[in-house]
C-alpha cells in the first residue's frame, strides 16, 4: 500500500498524543493513515470513564490527524454491538449526530431526545457533586447503564463508542473515515496461526468455568445466535479497507460478522463446548480429570436461578460442590472456589443482552470488499465469513487455542 501508518492502542486525550510540540509536529508530517483501536470495553464502566475513552478520545486523534498534511484515511475500530437494541437485520449505516435508538420504535410515543454534548454536562456536573458523592464509581457505573438504556443500548460500553462515531462523523470534515465494527472477536483462524489469541475474550471465561466445574448452566436462547467473527478475519478486512480507501472522499462502515451469512447456533456450542471437554477434560490439584455434565441452556432468569441454587449453591453449602465431592480440601480454597462461582454467576447475567440479541449484521459492504480483492490476495488475506467452518473453528481451532495461548497448559482447577 506503501502508506505509512500510526497505530493508537491507548487512549488520546485533548492535550494530544502526550509529545513535545516539536515531536508531535514531526510525527504530523510522516503520518499517511491513522488507525484508532483505543477502547474501554467493560460493559459496566463508570461512565466518565468510559465517555472520555470511547467517545472523546477518537475525536481528540482525529484533531491530531487534521494537523497531519499527508492524511490519507482516519480507520475507526468500533463494535458492530453499537447497533445498541435494534432488531432484525442491521445494515452498515453511520450514526447521525443525537440519534437516539429508542426513537426507532416508539411508535409515536413521546420521543428521547439525545444530545452529546450535553451527556458531557451531565458528567461534569455529576463529578462536581463531590460532596454529595454522587461521582463515586457505583454511580458513576449507575449513570452510564441508565442512560444507555434511555436511549436505547443495552450498557455503557456500546452506549459510549456508538457516541463515539457520532462525533466522528461529525467533526471530520474532508478527513477520509473508514468504521470497521467487528461482533464478537475470538481467536485466529489461520493467521499468524490458527488459535491464537491474547488475553481472554467475551466467551471464554464461560467455557473456562464450564470445564473447571464452576458453572454448568448458561443464560441463551438454545435458538440464537453468538456472532463471532476470527481476529484474523477482522484484521484482513481492515487492511482492505486501508488499501481501498486511502485518499478516497467519505465515510464508509464495515460490519464484520457472522450471523447473516453463517450464524453460530447457541445450541450447537454448547454441544461442541461439552463434546471438548468430555474428551479434553481439565484435571482438578490432584490430578483428576473433572467429569462436565452436558451445558444446559435457560431462556430466562428465574430458571437459570433455580437451576444454580439447587446444582451449586445449595450443595456448596452442604459441602457436597460437585469437583470437590470426594476431595478433602482447605476452607480457604472452597471460599475461593465459591467466589468464584459466584463471580462466573453474575457475569452471565451481565452477558444476557449479547445472549439474547435480536439483531442479526448485514456485512453487505464487508462482501463487496473481499469480491474485490485478486485470487492471490484471497488466498493470503482473506475474509469470507460464510466459508467459517464452526464444528471445525471452535474444536480444532478455538478450544485448543484458548488451552495454549490463554492458560497456557494450566487445566487445574486452583486458577480461573
Amino acid at each position: 500500500m506503501g502508506q505509512k501508518l500510526i497505530a493508537i492502542a491507548g487512549n488520546v486525550t485533548r492535550e494530544g498524543l502526550g509529545l513535545e510540540e516539536s515531536k508531535e509536529k514531526e510525527l504530523a508530517e510522516k503520518v499517511d493513515v491513522i488507525v484508532n483501536s483505543a477502547a474501554t470495553t467493560k460493559f459496566d464502566e463508570r461512565y466518565d470513564v468510559a465517555f472520555d475513552i470511547n467517545t472523546k478520545g477518537p475525536v481528540h486523534l482525529l484533531e491530531f490527524g487534521k494537523k497531519c498534511p499527508n492524511l490519507q484515511l482516519f480507520l475507526h475500530i468500533s463494535t458492530a454491538y453499537v447497533n445498541g437494541e435494534r432488531s432484525g437485520r442491521i445494515t452498515e449505516m453511520s450514526f447521525p449526530m443525537n440519534t437516539s435508538i429508542t426513537n426507532e420504535y416508539r411508535q409515536g410515543k413521546a420521543r428521547k431526545e439525545l444530545n452529546v454534548k450535553e451527556e458531557i454536562a451531565l458528567i461534569e456536573k455529576m463529578q462536581e457533586r463531590s460532596d454529595l458523592q454522587s461521582a463515586t464509581s457505583l454511580n458513576m457505573k449507575k449513570l452510564g447503564f441508565q442512560r444507555a438504556k434511555l436511549h436505547g443500548w443495552q450498557d455503557t460500553y456500546v452506549f459510549t463508542k456508538a457516541m463515539g462515531e457520532m462525533l466522528l462523523g461529525h467533526e471530520r470534515g474532508n478527513v477520509p473515515v473508514v468504521i470497521v465494527r467487528p461482533s464478537v472477536v475470538e481467536s485466529t483462524l489461520m493467521q499468524p496461526f490458527s488459535g491464537w489469541m491474547e488475553g481472554i475474550r467475551m466467551l471464554d471465561p464461560i467455557v473456562i468455568a464450564y470445564g473447571k466445574g464452576l458453572a454448568n448452566a448458561f443464560l441463551a436462547d438454545p435458538k440464537g445466535v453468538l456472532d463471532v467473527i476470527p481476529a484474523d478475519m477482522v484484521v484482513n478486512a481492515t487492511l482492505a479497507a486501508m488499501a481501498k480507501h486511502a485518499g478516497q472522499p467519505g465515510l464508509t462502515v464495515y460490519q464484520i460478522g457472522s450471523s447473516v451469512v453463517n450464524p453460530l447456533i447457541f445450541e450447537r456450542l454448547a454441544d461442541l463446548t461439552y463434546e471438548h471437554f468430555r474428551s479434553h477434560p481439565f484435571v482438578d490439584q490432584n490430578g483428576v480429570p473433572i467429569v462436565t455434565p452436558k451445558l444446559r441452556l435457560f431462556k430466562d432468569k428465574i430458571s437459570f436461578r433455580v437451576f444454580n441454587y439447587l446444582n451449586s449453591e445449595l450443595p456448596r453449602r452442604l459441602g457436597r460442590h460437585l469437583p470437590w465431592s470426594k476431595k478433602n480440601i482447605s476452607e480457604t480454597r472452597r471460599t475461593l472456589f465459591d467466589s468464584a462461582a459466584q463471580q462466573i454467576t453474575h457475569l452471565i447475567e451481565i452477558y444476557t443482552p449479547y445472549t439474547f440479541y435480536k439483531g442479526r449484521f448485514d456485512i453487505s459492504n464487508t462482501k463487496m470488499l473481499h469480491s474485490e480483492l485478486s485470487p492471490a490476495e484471497k488466498e493470503a488475506f482473506g475474509f469470507e465469513v460464510s466459508s467459517i467452518d464452526w464444528d471445525h473453528y471452535m474444536k480444532n481451532v478455538h478450544f485448543p487455542g484458548l488451552r495454549k495461548y490463554v492458560l497456557r497448559g494450566r487445566n487445574t482447577t486452583t486458577r480461573l
